[in-house]
């Protein structure tokens, strides 16, 4: 079959159809036939095998519950009240950087200047502070590829990162590992704290009505008008 090692022993592989009557089903019945397991119960075992979005964990010993308990009542308020200095520093760094900014779709595109740049380097660390003391993320382990050659101190060619994005963690890691914007959704500039704090290191909002021709056409008139 496609998989042999989930269709179990010999003695499970006995045919079954929805109604009894203990036949084979027909050509063209719902049942299909993979070594004796439909692919209801094949999917079924699939998913019970690798559980790709379960997190599985050894059994707790008393040593994990009493220290999980421990945590829980003296570290966990430290962490989530330093989460929020964080957020709170990173907010008012953002209002910083954004003094003087009448038009935000024109600074979101333009270059910025020197002090403005010297502001938006200290989101990187503070990214960092906070991934080491909010989430326990000590260490991020990475290779460095060089980029394309520099000329006058501008790069020749535009870089893109395209990354997997599977939880709010990622966007800090990727902060605190580059300095470079993001590619957001246009409510994320509207949001409370986050929306300054996108628009100050000019994240590019996706437009989600497609009035602006879509993110490749976005992507390419940040190019163009970064490196101009």
């Amino acid at each position: 079959g496609q998989w042999p090692w989930l269709t179990g022993p010999p003695e499970e592989k006995e045919m079954k159809q929805e109604g009894g009557g203990g036949r084979a089903p027909d050509e063209g019945s719902d049942v299909e036939k993979d070594d004796g397991v439909n692919q209801e119960e094949l999917k079924r075992r699939v998913e019970e095998r690798f559980r790709p979005y379960v997190r599985v964990s050894p059994p707790w010993t008393g040593y994990e519950v009493v220290k999980t308990a421990l945590m829980t009542v003296f570290v966990l308020p430290l962490r989530v009240l330093f989460f929020f200095l964080m957020l709170a520093l990173l907010w008012l760094m953002a209002k910083l950087t954004l003094i003087g900014v009448r038009d935000v779709e024109v600074y979101r595109y333009s270059p910025l200047p020197r002090w403005r740049r010297a502001v938006t380097t200290t989101f990187g660390p503070i990214a960092r502070v906070a991934l080491a003391v909010c989430f326990g993320v000590w260490h991020i382990e990475g290779r460095r590829v060089s980029p394309a050659p520099h000329s006058g101190g501008t790069p020749k060619r535009a870089f893109v990162v395209v990354a997997n994005h599977l939880g709010y963690l990622d966007i800090v890691v990727l902060l605190a590992r580059y300095r470079g914007c993001f590619v957001a959704k246009s409510s994320i500039g509207k949001t409370k704290f986050v929306g300054a704090i996108a628009n100050a290191i000019q994240c590019l909002f996706v437009d989600e009505s497609g009035q602006k021709g879509g993110l490749t056409a976005q992507l390419i008139e940040r190019v163009q008008k970064t490196h101009a």
